[in-house]
């Protein structure tokens, strides 16, 4: 049976490092702010529910699809997914689980932002929690968004950019992921959505498919598995970090995977974040539109956590060789603030 984790955990849990452990809700009441994009780490204490207000304890019982406007959904617990299909709609210090969806059937997001009427969607400031894991969960996508200092866990992907209506996949994508803090990803073994190709999740905290001028800028992406959901162990130890004191657990496959199934990726802009894990942390290998792409990264942070073929890698970044246009500086080891590889291969 999938995980139940308000059985197990009254509903109130905060995931570290190496897992979940019962707990209130880190922040109760406001706190003051200080954060500052870029320089100020995301971590579960800055970033989701009860930063800028209580913690969110009275149910939202609103329409689940927001077809109005400029409407503004806060200081909710959403017990479902959302389906944006409006222009200006906020969603601000919410706890959002899925839960009345359970495991889940198809490809399912706690916030669904497809439609070709969404504009400006703002998600800020959410626990985007996933109630039963399962292979089918991510937190937000696709297109016309900003996510702005959330915090996921439970999660197969965290972020999905690309925009799916018809000639739109090259166009501007007009989504900006910015401070938030995302950990604790959920591997699944067999994986339906995969069944013809190895039959497991393919883990992504962000997965780029296409579009122009995505902004990922200030986030903290962990690309590890949580080892208490799903089917963990992930392929014995051949994926577990071993340098330093990186907690013990498998990566997922990247903080950030570039695409291009839907559209060029161009003008990308990947700043001024910290990520760990991944066996590759951001990659851009695939060569499917290589020659179109374009992409900018810099003044980014790294653990050593990465894996890479059968062992632990010293490559951060892989980007394929046909792309024209890869402006890189400034990304670096967090720990001892040396160059990290930068490769220009097929992955």
């Amino acid at each position: 049976m999938p995980l139940q984790l308000n059985e197990l955990r009254s509903g109130l849990w905060t995931p570290i490092r190496g897992g979940i452990t019962p707990g209130e809700p880190p922040v109760t009441t406001p706190v003051g702010d200080s954060w500052i994009s870029g320089e100020t780490k995301p971590t579960r204490l800055n970033s989701g529910a009860g930063i800028i207000a209580p913690y969110p304890t009275v149910k939202y019982t609103g329409p689940l699809t927001i077809t109005v406007d400029k409407t503004v959904i806060e200081n909710k617990v959403i017990d479902d997914y959302l389906t944006i299909a409006a222009a200006d709609v906020v969603v601000r210090n919410c706890r959002i689980t899925g839960k009345n969806t359970g495991f889940g059937t198809g490809a399912m997001r706690l916030v669904t932002c497809y439609s070709s009427k969404v504009k400006n969607a703002r998600i800020e400031f959410c626990d985007l929690i996933v109630y039963t894991p399962s292979p089918w969960w991510d937190a937000i996508g696709s297109h016309d968004y900003t996510a702005y200092r959330n915090y996921t866990s439970g999660v197969v992907d965290a972020f999905a950019i690309f925009n799916g209506n018809s000639g739109m996949g090259s166009a501007a994508v007009n989504v900006t992921i910015e401070g938030n803090f995302c950990d604790n990803q959920s591997f699944y073994s067999p994986d339906p959505s995969h069944a013809t190709v190895d039959n497991q999740t393919h883990n992504d905290v962000v997965q780029v498919q296409g579009g122009k001028g995505a902004k990922i800028l200030g986030n903290n992406f962990q690309s590890y598995f949580d080892p208490e959901l799903g089917s963990y162990p992930v392929n014995g130890a051949t994926r577990m970090p071993k340098i330093g004191t990186i907690a013990k657990r498998p990566q997922s496959l990247s903080c950030v995977m570039l695409t291009a199934g839907v559209g060029a990726i161009t003008d990308l802009l990947i700043e001024n974040n910290w990520m760990g894990g991944g066996g590759i942390a951001i990659n851009g290998g695939a060569a499917l539109k290589a020659a179109s792409n374009s992409y900018t990264i810099r003044g980014n942070k790294f653990d050593h956590g990465q894996r890479y073929g059968s062992g632990n890698s010293t490559t951060c970044i892989t980007i394929h060789p046909d792309v024209p246009t890869l402006i890189t500086s400034g990304n670096i080891y967090e720990d001892n603030e040396t160059a990290v590889l930068i490769r220009r291969a097929a992955a």
